[in-house]
């Protein structure tokens, strides 16, 4: 038995000229929708993959946003607990010839916000010269000068302890004077002396780097994400460091 469309292909020439126009339409019907349904897959799917891939691109951005904000909280936190550490103990005694005995010994806890360096390795990316193109290094260098710094005041305070334990180099203390009674054995002195004097020479240059690194930081934000705000910090005198959103 033959189909419809098999019976009229078979006798295609003793059709006339209507039954012809009405087989062509068939199709070119049949092609068409072969075609639509063809590119409407073909687009559907690009559509699905653009999308995906746009939505990536906004992922990851927003990603290596959020690890450039987390560095820069890291950073201003270090800066906030230089000066914490400063006027807690260094400040006050900065000029004094005992300054190793007449520090305060409390320990303070310095809980350490690391910088995520691995998540903001992608900064070393950039194909064009940048002013801020050396950031990475200086937020590694400031964080390094930070940790010694803070290992710097733990020995401090350990030696500190050590001396103030030892009854041959403290005999007592004086509450009218509210000072301790040293015994006169400098050579006992002179590992906590020298400790002393390294925090001091190393808070100063542990300073400078960190701000740097903060002015940088925020700077690179500002330009890789100009929409977008960068932390800050806000000074005494009411204006924010490095224009940025204070924190």
């Amino acid at each position: 038995m033959l189909t419809g469309m098999e019976h009229l292909l078979k006798n295609y020439d003793a059709l006339g000229t209507s039954d012809k126009i009405t087989i062509a339409i068939g199709f070119v019907s049949i092609i068409i929708g072969i075609i639509a349904a063809i590119a409407g897959a073909l687009f559907g799917s690009l559509s699905a993959y653009y999308l995906a891939r746009n939505q990536q691109k906004r992922d990851l951005e927003d990603k290596r946003y959020s690890a450039l904000v987390a560095t820069q909280y890291a950073l201003l936190y270090q800066r906030r607990t230089l000066d914490d550490m400063y006027s807690a103990h260094l400040e006050k005694c900065e000029k004094h010839p005992m300054r190793y005995i007449e520090m305060p010994s409390n320990i303070i806890i310095v809980p350490h916000f690391a910088v995520p360096l691995s998540d903001i390795t992608f900064i070393a990316e950039a194909n064009k010269p940048s002013k801020t193109a050396d950031v990475l290094q200086k937020i590694h260098i400031a964080e390094e000068n930070f940790l010694v710094l803070v290992e710097s005041f733990k020995i401090v305070m350990r030696e500190k302890e050590t001396v103030l334990n030892d009854e041959r180099l403290i005999l007592g203390f004086d509450e009218s004077t509210d000072q301790y009674l040293m015994a006169n054995n400098p050579a006992g002195f002179v590992k906590l002396k020298e400790a002393t004097n390294l925090l001091y020479a190393q808070y100063k240059v542990s300073v400078p780097p960190i701000e740097e690194a903060i002015r940088l930081l925020g700077l690179y934000i500002q330009e890789r994400f100009p929409r977008r705000l960068a932390l800050g910090v806000a000074l005494p005198d009411g204006t924010t460091l490095y224009g940025a959103k204070p924190l």
